[in-house]
């Protein structure tokens, strides 16, 4: 019998923005129409599971995890962190960060509307800047 080892976490749906749940993906080529079903497959710890993760197992997750130091940013940096009354963070990034990228992208944007909204004359600001 398959086991789930101690680091998996087991399926959770008390939190609807944050659910745990594991999905098996069943599919076959057959003559005409291929099989495929999907299944949601509750998972949860019982008296079998280890208690402790076998040292020869290596954690897939492990490359995707959070770096155990949280992130500090850059003396020189524009951009904010706050804490939020719920606990959480709040990131924000002030009004022309890069200011280069918003020139390029500003730049395009009006060629783009002067091509394809071409407009008679100059009663349009955007004809008489282009």
């Amino acid at each position: 019998m398959p086991s789930v080892t101690c680091w998996l976490s087991e399926s959770d749906d008390s939190n609807s923005n944050n659910r745990i749940l594991w999905r098996l993906d069943a599919g076959a080529k057959v003559p005409g129409v291929d099989y495929f079903a999907q299944f949601e497959v509750p998972v949860f710890r019982t008296s079998e599971t280890a208690a402790t993760a076998d040292a020869s197992i290596v954690d897939p997750t492990l490359a995707y995890q959070a770096p155990p130091e949280p992130y500090k940013l850059p003396p020189q940096s524009r951009i904010q962190v706050r804490e939020t009354p719920q606990g959480g963070k709040e990131f924000v990034f002030p009004a022309l960060l890069n200011p280069g990228v918003a020139l390029v992208v500003s730049a395009i944007g009006i060629g783009c509307i002067k091509k394809y909204f071409p407009v008679q004359g100059h009663h349009c600001i955007i004809s008489a800047l282009v």
